[in-house]
């Protein structure tokens, strides 16, 4: 029996856990709501904070990280706090490292930054571990055709760096527990069955993506031999067969410990930059914490 109670339904665990989001194939277009940006060039970009102080004169606030994609001066952006704070700033100043000092520029890409904001009303602090992003967040966590996870991936880009720091692993586990996800699945005559991928070790892994741009990265235009990932048998035609599941991440746990699958652990955002490996011990922790119990708790009522 899985931990949310799977081992008593008839239907299969994807089938009672999740909204199937209709892909004609991963690699065709994605016939997933497109999310708005806070600038009129679709311009995705993420970036941790690591360091934040008050501005010379007060005029506004520093903060520091590594940038994924392009900021421009200027842009508005979402500033993404723990405890689902989430308000708007103005990017009034950018510069980057130049010869051990920093350096004004006009845009950054892929590379430490230090990003000016403003507009934060009667405050001078900015979170640690918070994240500035041109993604609008997911506000209704039940509609599965908008999953957009940039805090979780935000915070995926700094999980190697910061994981053995306490109060980043809080925040980082609090954020993916209340997340939804995307899983890749192949739609077979006994019901759909999940994508995993292979580790070094042989350890077998859940494909689990915050969102269809990291989902991408994937070469799934070679399906009957994606690298590393296994393809459950008897799914009929592949390309037919392969569909993505909207999942609440405490699902994707629940099938992982439910041992209903021969799955160890999850492969999160397994084709770029933002990769974390979760094993089954990792997932035993998660379960045992008091956040995952919480959630847990308020499912159940």
């Amino acid at each position: 029996m899985g931990l949310f109670g799977f081992g008593k339904k008839n239907k299969t665990d994807l089938e009672s856990a999740a909204d199937v989001v209709e892909y004609n194939r991963i690699a065709d277009k994605v016939n997933i709501k497109e999310q708005s940006y806070t600038n009129d060039e679709n311009r995705r970009f993420v970036m941790m904070v690591e360091e934040a102080f008050p501005a010379k004169d007060n005029d506004g606030i520093v903060t520091v990280g590594m940038m994924r994609g392009t900021i421009k001066n200027g842009d508005a952006v979402y500033l993404l706090e723990p405890g689902d704070r989430i308000c708007m700033v103005n990017v009034i100043g950018l510069a980057v490292q130049d010869g051990g000092q920093m350096k004004p520029v006009e845009e950054a890409a892929n590379r430490v930054t230090g990003v000016k904001i403003y507009d934060i009303a009667g405050r001078e602090k900015v979170a640690k571990y918070a994240v500035l992003t041109s993604v609008k967040p997911q506000l209704d966590r039940g509609d599965p055709a908008s999953i957009e996870n940039p805090y979780v991936l935000g915070l995926s880009f700094g999980y190697r760096k910061f994981i053995r720091n306490t109060d980043f692993f809080d925040i980082f586990i609090s954020e993916l527990l209340m997340s939804n996800v995307l899983v890749p699945v192949l739609r077979g005559k006994d019901g759909d069955a999940v994508l995993s991928r292979f580790d070094q070790s042989g350890r077998r892994d859940m494909l689990v993506f915050t969102d269809k741009f990291q989902m991408m990265l994937g070469d799934w235009n070679k399906l009957g031999n994606p690298a590393n990932t296994s393809i459950p048998e008897n799914v009929g035609d592949h390309n037919d067969a392969l569909r993505v599941a909207a999942l609440r991440f405490v699902d994707c746990i629940d099938v992982v410990c439910s041992k209903t699958v021969k799955i160890e652990g999850i492969a999160l955002n397994a084709y770029g930059g933002a990769f974390i490996e979760l094993s089954g011990e990792m997932l035993d922790t998660i379960y045992q914490s008091g956040e995952f119990q919480r959630i847990l708790k308020e499912k159940k009522q």
